[in-house]
């Protein structure tokens, strides 16, 4: 045996009955692959679902935000007002007045010590 026919063996081996087509080629040998139509519908469907969930998803974040500005208000009222249902004064209750800045609420020294 050559090795001429060797390779002829080989390479009739390697084929495939006509009409048939090896994986990764169509019936004539072409290399198979998406078409740019079957491209632009994937991506369509993929910014269709994205249109669709950003609305929802800025929804939820914005409803977080409102939640925590919420939370922050009610902080700040009974750090000024307090909650006599835990004891607590805040600022009116302690000092006698309100506070003339946000800052005097949280800044130590600021008003003057009083005696008792």
């Amino acid at each position: 045996m050559t090795l001429a026919s060797a390779t002829r063996c080989c390479i009739s081996f390697r084929r495939t009955e006509p009409g048939r087509a090896r994986l990764g080629t169509t019936a004539r040998g072409h290399a198979r692959g998406f078409s740019l139509l079957e491209l632009l519908v994937a991506v369509s469907v993929v910014l269709l679902a994205v249109v669709v969930m950003a609305p929802r998803l800025s929804g939820l974040l914005r409803n977080n935000q409102e939640a925590a500005t919420q939370a922050q208000a009610q902080d700040i009222y009974e750090a000024i007002f307090g909650n006599p249902d835990e004891g607590t004064f805040g600022f009116l209750g302690d000092i006698g007045r309100l506070p003339n800045t946000l800052s005097e609420l949280v800044t130590q020294g600021s008003l003057p010590d009083f005696s008792t």
